[in-house]
């Protein structure tokens, strides 16, 4: 932060919201278990997803249709979203 304010000493400095910020994560987590049981949390916002065997449970959604399109999710949560 120190060297944030160094190079840009009139940027507008926004706490964080952390009880918001672990209400959005658990509802993330919460889509990731929808999709598959075998989700492995990184941290409270990052976590990899086995979608393998997942294609009976889900025939009318190809199997990487929400990672590749997270504007379902991020209107369902009215908060930012992205893959990668």
């Amino acid at each position: 932060m120190f060297k944030a304010l160094a190079a840009c000493p009139d940027a507008e400095i926004i706490r964080p919201d952390m009880a918001k910020y672990s209400e959005i994560g658990r509802a993330v987590r919460a889509e990731m278990l929808r999709l598959t049981p075998l989700v492995e949390p990184v941290s409270i916002d990052e976590a990899f997803l086995d979608l393998g065997g997942t294609e009976k449970l889900h025939v009318h959604v190809r199997r990487s249709s929400w990672l590749h399109s997270p504007g379902e999710l991020k209107t369902a949560l009215r908060s930012p979203c992205r893959s990668g």
